[in-house]
């Protein structure tokens, strides 16, 4: 068992092995009711990364042989490409991401905060990019805007605070080299 994140109210998630040799998300309430989170039947990879004071869990689930059709240049970095970023409240199963328009076709839900704004990975055709789900915008990469940082790209976003504030990593494409972002609404 692995626990990744704690609500203010004092449920965890994160993941757990199952009796078929598979890893599964799990959500444990305040209470201590612990359960594995669904991942619809798909035998793989399942895990909640983070929740919110509503039950509001986001994470991912890789599924087997299922790794999209492109080629990922920064695979050293990021090596998660067939994961979908999942949607679970109040410990039920709502959906997978990258069903919201514009959102890329792979990648995982790193966090959520108290407004359901969610942020994490995106797979795209042009490699890893950090991304946003929010009900007032939809699916959005935070490339699109931050505007043009080259040689940076933002490819991963870690954590949003209940001001919206974004912390994550950007890599400089020339060098290769990792590097850490914040991100200020205005």
């Amino acid at each position: 068992m692995e626990l990744t994140a704690v609500s203010n109210l004092g449920a965890v998630v994160g993941r757990i092995g199952t009796a078929s040799g598979t890893t599964g998300a799990m959500f444990a309430s305040p209470s201590g009711q612990g359960r594995v989170l669904s991942t619809f039947g798909q035998p793989g990879y399942a895990i909640a990364m983070d929740v919110n004071t509503s039950s509001t869990v986001v994470g991912g689930i890789r599924r087997p042989n299922r790794i999209p059709a492109m080629v990922n240049q920064l695979r050293p970095v990021l090596p998660i490409h067939n994961v979908k970023p999942m949607l679970w409240i109040a410990a039920q199963f709502i959906g997978d991401l990258t069903r919201i328009s514009g959102s890329p076709v792979a990648g995982e839900a790193n966090s959520v905060n108290e407004g359901g704004d969610i942020v994490g990975i995106g797979y795209v055709e042009s490699g890893a990019r950090a991304y946003m789900w929010s009900a007032r915008y939809g699916a959005v990469d935070l490339n699109d805007v931050v505007g043009n940082i080259a040689p940076y790209t933002l490819v991963s976003a870690n954590s949003i605070s209940e001001r919206g504030v974004i912390v994550g990593s950007a890599v400089n494409t020339e060098t290769r080299t990792t590097h850490a972002f914040i991100l200020t609404p205005m």
